[in-house]
């Protein structure tokens, strides 16, 4: 599915940023954020282990296929991708990414407002520590008898919880539960993640008359069922 891919083709995709920190003596917590790193930055000094070098790695790759990068660089034919080929590339690069961030002690998540933003040195207001998780979402559809319409829900389960998706979505390529926003799991495919970036534009829920059901609902709910499997309440 291709779903508003003409008003989405210039946001920022996630991608991963490193940058360094100095911790408390409780080494928990972060006493100061020092820099983001990129290629221009990182320095020999660093002590960095194999993981983090295959991570500089891989964000360098996502940084080039930002949507600010594309532009500044538009006159290169090598970085002149459309939407779906960003997508298709920054997916990979996160499953790429996953092993290697199971040995990292501290991510952060931050709303990146545009990459033109991400220099100097992050600030701890702007920052939330998160998890990335192993675990493969599985996506659940429930079609729920309202009487006179139906709901067709969308959740999710991980090691057979199941799991409301969290109300602000903004993690394209990630599962994120409302009792845990800042817990994320990688979806299993591309597939899945164009289908809730979908419902989460009508919060996981989407509504019909039982009158419209047959002519407009009903083969897409037969795709869902044999696809992905369907609950009906």
């Amino acid at each position: 599915m291709n779903l508003h891919e003409k008003y989405n083709e210039e946001k920022e995709l996630p991608l991963i940023i490193p940058f360094t920190a100095t911790l408390n003596n409780d080494k928990i917590n972060f006493k100061s954020l020092l820099t983001y790193l990129n290629s221009k930055t990182t320095s020999d000094d660093l002590e960095l282990n194999s993981a983090q070098l295959i991570l500089n790695d891989i964000c360098e790759e996502m940084w080039e296929n930002s949507f600010y990068f594309q532009t500044k660089n538009h006159k290169d034919e090598n970085y002149h991708r459309t939407f779906s080929e960003r997508k298709k590339l920054q997916f990979d690069l996160w499953k790429s990414a996953l092993p290697q961030l199971m040995n990292e002690r501290f991510m952060c998540y931050q709303w990146i407002y545009g990459l033109r933003y991400i220099k100097g040195k992050p600030t701890k207001k702007d920052i939330r520590f998160c998890q990335v998780a192993s675990d493969i979402p599985q996506l659940k559809f429930f079609l729920i008898d309202k009487g006179e319409y139906y709901f067709l829900d969308l959740k999710f389960m991980v090691n057979g919880k199941l799991s409301n998706f969290a109300p602000i979505f903004n993690m394209f390529f990630f599962a994120a539960s409302e009792k845990d926003p800042m817990e994320f799991y990688l979806f299993a495919s591309m597939a899945d993640a164009e289908l809730v970036f979908y419902f989460s534009k009508i919060s996981f829920r989407l509504p019909i008359l039982k009158k419209h059901y047959e002519s407009h609902l009903k083969p897409f709910v037969q795709q869902i069922e044999q696809t992905y499997g369907l609950t009906k309440r």
